[in-house]
């Protein structure tokens, strides 16, 4: 019977609501909150500053090693950019939230002309192998949510660089390789001809780079380049423009893997069983 009593007593504290908070608790966890977004937007704003500071210089009289360094902060200046996107309050002001997704598109497209010219220059090693910014920069933009290597993007090249830009502007998410997962309401491609014009150019640009320079991965990536048209030109509504791009892809590669699966998008696109 004791044990009965003890089990049941048990029971009947645990159902009990959970006490609330003293008042000056509750009020002190609020304003710690507001410490930390008051501290973390002027660590982003100085970071980014210095950021802005490094690229005022001309990446054309660099050296491989400070061309490195100048493009980690390119880099690292898109992913604390999406960092902002991410910390900012829900729902963002739309005129907030658009101006951030143009620093981040004008980010992306120095970004992809900086690459084009380093390996025209012959400078390839600069982004394939040596990219870095200081320690101090680097921890501050991991402490700003702008990932454990915000100065890296993987695979990175001309073509997969714009090839993200268009990922974000088209789908409204960044693409996996990026060091910061970000994700919109909207892809701004519906709501902005910019957006739209710039995206299309990027993915036009991926296609003419794969063809010319990519040397072991041509048929993979000029698939990717080529399905991301055509969701671009879906989410769009430009239905007839997109079976275009993903017709291409089963034109050009019949013995593809990707074939069943870009088959299946035409077929759902214009309804066919």
């Amino acid at each position: 019977m004791v044990v009965h009593i003890a089990v049941l007593s048990l029971a009947v504290l645990c159902s009990l609501p959970a006490a609330a908070a003293p008042p000056d608790q509750g009020a002190a966890l609020k304003a710690a909150e507001l410490r930390r977004v008051e501290a973390l937007r002027r660590a982003d704003a100085t970071l980014m500053a210095t950021t802005d500071k490094v690229l005022q210089a001309d990446p054309a009289r660099l050296d491989s090693a400070a061309l490195s360094r100048y493009l980690g902060y390119r880099i690292m200046r898109g992913h604390l950019t999406l960092a902002a996107l991410n910390r900012a309050a829900k729902p963002l002001a739309r005129k907030a939230q658009r101006k951030l997704i143009a620093r981040f598109a004008s980010n992306q497209g120095a970004l992809v002309e900086e690459l084009t010219d380093a390996r025209r220059r012959g400078q390839e090693r600069a982004y394939t192998r040596d990219l870095h910014v200081d320690p101090a920069h680097r921890e501050m933009a991991e402490r700003l949510g702008a990932g454990n290597t915000p100065h890296e993007i993987s695979f990175l090249k001309p073509h997969t660089a714009a090839r993200m830009g268009a990922h974000f502007l088209c789908l409204g998410r960044t693409a996996i390789f990026q060091q910061v997962s970000a994700e919109l309401e909207t892809p701004p491609v519906t709501y902005d001809k910019r957006w739209a014009k710039q995206a299309l150019a990027w993915l036009d640009f991926a296609v003419a780079d794969i063809t010319r320079h990519e040397k072991n991965f041509k048929e993979r990536e000029t698939i990717r380049a080529l399905d991301l048209a055509g969701e671009c030109l879906l989410t769009m509504r430009r239905k007839e423009d997109a079976v275009t791009r993903w017709q291409q892809i089963l034109d050009d590669y019949p013995t593809s893997r990707e074939f069943p699966r870009i088959q299946q998008k035409i077929k759902k696109a214009l309804g066919i069983p």
